[in-house]
């Protein structure tokens, strides 16, 4: 059974963000990130344990095809995506959401 997904407002920007940077270099680029990321939150929503856990309870999806890692915790009703990490940038930037 699939758990609703919450995003922070900081993930949120973060893919948005992400989803501009790509559309000013390549639109279906864009609209590739754009769907593997739907899949993506669609997949910790059907499974949300599935994924390896990093530290304490904070989970990681990693894209296939982008260098972006979703970063989110699994509540008692919820998944709640803390991150939409670049994997090169700033690491651990978002242990403070």
């Amino acid at each position: 059974m699939s758990m609703p997904v919450e995003l922070d407002p900081h993930a949120e920007a973060e893919a948005r963000d992400a989803f501009l940077w790509y559309l000013e270099r390549n639109a279906r680029a864009a609209l590739a990130f754009e769907s593997e990321l739907d899949f993506a939150i669609q997949q910790i929503s059907d499974s949300p344990s599935t994924y390896p856990i990093i530290e304490d309870d904070l989970r990681r999806f990693t894209l296939r095809r982008f260098p972006y890692s979703i970063l989110y915790t699994i509540g008692s009703v919820s998944v709640r995506i803390l991150a939409i990490a670049h994997q090169h940038r700033r690491p651990g930037y978002w242990r403070a959401r």
